[in-house]
């Protein structure tokens, strides 16, 4: 909860309060009986009617009424109440307790009823206008730092920076051998709360150093590389050392004999180091255990892709015709969701646009077969938004993973062009796919989307022989096949039809 300065936050009841003021009540009634009786005793002292030992009680009795009076109302003073106020208005048995600051409640520790002491806190107010940033450096850091310095900070799951100047550095080092390292924003953030966490990079000096974009490195095994153009189509691979990484670039320690006149690839990494790794010869065993899970769950997708064109060529060959059998879709829809698991593990933004378009014309198909609306409603009340929550999350967490695709991806490279193309495509054959079985009311497979997937698998098997992928070649090629056999089904019963 949000407060103002000066707002009421509680208010006290208690019998002192109303003692408090009934003492100061009647010592300003005997404050001004006093003065009134020092000025009558001055008076007669000048007329030598009275002894000076006379004037001087009657001085002394005023000066100490005095002084307890003011003791009494800088007290009536500390509890929120104004003595003017209570000449005028008469005692108050409830006081007001107001906010020193403005700022948030982040606890509160009375109730209504409770019995409060003079040493309890009752609540606890944190001002979020004038933020500050306080970091704990190594004692071993703390000489090169000065006041005046940039501070960078990075929040947790944040990708831009923020600067704050080092304001004043601690004389006492903690139990962890750190120094506290205060800062003070450049910029207020009203999202910013009390206790987050941050990582600090606090600039210290600076030298010229060679340096590239973080995207022109590639780092296999422990080892880091950068990709140079040795003519106008041939490319090689530098083995590099690298050092420190800051606003986007990392700074490069280059071979004694290199060129440094030779252009430096820093697009389009992604089908590079895929390259690299299949001269370098990657093995299971460069891989994590989670890293296997993965890759063993997007084989199990696949597999589930491979089932299904099996199911219907088999199916299909049975029948002498084209077929569209349910076990065609199920499978579909399973390893869809499978897939699209694998993608957000991956971090492939591709994976998920691409699926996602699939995966709800599975359902529908399913829809046409009469077989989804006998799965159970919460089933399929949690299988419709899957899609959309695993981009969801995917946004949330790691948004610059959308933006990756355009940073890192060459789209002049004409295999790459070609490659996407035809996965494009091979997700697009559902579309017309689907707008045929709406037209006919049931799930159909035409002749069209034998043709797209034909044509979008030689451009994606184009794309695998250029990149070196053994997966890619082999599904697609098994995929080529079912496809043209089902054109050959497909153009068979037009013929038969005809006649």
């Amino acid at each position: 909860m949000h407060v103002k300065q000066g707002q009421v936050v509680v208010t006290l009841e208690h019998q002192d309060y109303i003692r408090l003021q009934q003492d100061y009540l009647e010592s300003k009634t005997q404050l001004e009986f006093l003065e009134q009786e020092y000025k009558r005793q001055e008076e007669l002292a000048r007329e030598n009617v009275n002894a000076a030992k006379v004037l001087q009680q009657a001085l002394s009795n005023y000066n100490s009424a005095k002084a307890k009076e003011e003791g009494l109302r800088a007290q009536i003073k500390m509890i929120g109440l104004s003595a003017e106020t209570i000449q005028k208005e008469g005692i108050k048995s409830i006081i007001n307790i107001t906010t020193p600051i403005a700022g948030y409640v982040t606890e509160v520790n009375v109730n209504r009823g409770k019995f409060v002491n003079s040493a309890d806190v009752m609540f606890k107010i944190v001002d979020t206008d004038h933020l500050h940033a306080e970091a704990q450096v190594f004692e071993g850091d703390i000489m090169k730092l000065r006041t005046g310095q940039t501070m960078k900070l990075k929040l947790a799951n944040e990708t831009e920076e923020r600067i704050a100047t080092i304001y004043l550095i601690g004389k006492e080092i903690s139990a962890e051998r750190t120094v506290r390292v205060h800062g003070h924003l450049e910029k207020e953030d009203p999202l910013l709360i009390p206790g987050m966490y941050f990582a600090a990079t606090i600039e210290t000096g600076s030298s010229p150093v060679p340096a590239l974009p973080e995207a022109a490195v590639v780092s296999y095994d422990g080892v880091s590389y950068i990709f140079i153009q040795k003519a106008t189509n041939e490319f090689g691979w530098v083995e590099v050392e690298t050092g420190i990484s800051e606003s986007g670039f990392t700074h490069v320690i280059l071979p004694a004999d290199f060129d440094r006149s030779a252009p430096v690839v820093t697009r389009g990494l992604i089908h590079y180091s895929a390259y690299l790794k299949m001269q370098k010869g990657m093995t299971i065993t460069n891989l994590s255990n989670s890293e296997i899970l993965i890759y063993i769950l997007g084989f199990i997708a696949q597999s589930l892709f491979g089932a299904r064109t099996v199911v219907q060529w088999v199916q299909s060959e049975r029948a002498g015709r084209v077929v569209s059998p349910t076990w065609f879709w199920i499978f579909s829809l399973s390893g869809s969701i499978l897939f699209l698991v694998y993608g957000l593990l991956r971090k492939d933004v591709v994976i998920l646009v691409g699926q996602t378009l699939s995966f709800y014309i599975y359902v529908r198909n399913l829809q046409l077969k009469q077989v989804w609306s006998k799965l159970h409603v919460m089933f399929r009340i949690g299988i419709v938004p899957i899609p959309f929550v695993l981009m969801g999350w995917m946004w949330w967490v790691t948004p610059q993973n959308f933006q990756h695709i355009f940073r890192e991806t060459n789209f002049a490279d004409v295999a790459l062009l070609v490659g996407g193309v035809g996965q494009l495509l091979l997700n697009l054959r559902y579309l017309y796919q689907w707008y045929f079985s709406e037209k006919a009311r049931q799930s159909l497979l035409p002749l069209g989307f034998w043709i797209i997937s034909a044509v979008a698998s030689l451009m994606v098997v184009y794309y695998g022989i250029r990149r070196n992928d053994p997966v890619l070649l082999t599904a697609q090629s098994l995929g080529f096949a079912v496809y043209l056999r089902n054109i050959w089904f497909a153009l068979h019963t037009r013929a038969v039809v005809k006649q």
